[in-house]
């Protein structure tokens, strides 16, 4: 594979004995859900030329440039997006949730507390990560996504929540919103859409919004 700003990392340069270990203890969608993290900090831990590094999930895709989200993380050193249900989609309880926040896009900046989450975040999907609710010290767990619930808390003053409308929209989150499209671009009540989680495709479960679906 020779693409353009692609570089392949080899699973035989990836997975370090603790990874070997947690593989061997989990379901395979449960060791992906372990490798974002510990992936994402392996390459910013071996590239040190890198200022900062965005983790995104693969089932994304952008209509728009995401320059402004980026303005608007400033100078956190770690910046998460809120899944903002809907509320025909609001989870009963902490118990029963995937978190406050989504995987989806996951910021790291290349500074002390950026740096320690990240790290933190790896550690905590070996030592468990698997698709059930659990409480563990008093903090309820779900795979390696409702560890980021608690980063606010663990980085005082560090850690942004990502305010854009237009990023990050998805299934669970869209139909709450009134939507206009100008100049080809469809519009999230005053933001542009940035990208969209295609989260179950289209699910009729979600009861997708017109303008939404016609437009991704």
């Amino acid at each position: 594979m020779a693409l353009p700003n692609v570089v392949v990392i080899g699973m035989d340069q990836f997975e370090t004995p603790a990874l070997l270990t947690a593989k061997g203890n989990r379901r395979p969608v449960e060791y992906f859900w372990t490798c974002a993290s510990n992936l994402t900090f392996q390459i910013l831990e071996f590239n040190c030329d890198l200022e900062n590094l965005t983790y995104l999930d693969a089932d994304m895709m952008f209509y728009g440039s995401p320059e402004p989200v980026f303005e608007e993380i400033g100078s956190a050193s770690v910046a998460i997006t809120p899944h903002r249900y809907s509320p025909n989609v609001m989870p009963s309880s902490d118990a029963f949730s995937a978190g406050k926040y989504n995987v989806g896009f996951v910021y790291f900046l290349r500074d002390g507390p950026g740096g320690d989450c990240l790290e933190k975040w790896a550690r905590d999907c070996r030592d468990w990560c698997y698709w059930e609710h659990k409480q563990i010290d008093g903090r309820w767990q779900y795979g390696d996504q409702q560890y980021l619930d608690y980063w606010e808390e663990d980085f005082p003053g560090r850690v942004h929540s990502i305010q854009h409308k237009g990023a990050n929209l998805a299934p669970w989150n869209q139909r709450q919103y009134s939507y206009s499209f100008r100049e080809d671009a469809l519009f999230v009540e005053d933001d542009p859409l940035l990208w969209f989680h295609f989260h179950k495709g289209l699910n009729p479960g979600y009861d997708t919004a017109e303008e939404v679906q016609s437009f991704v």
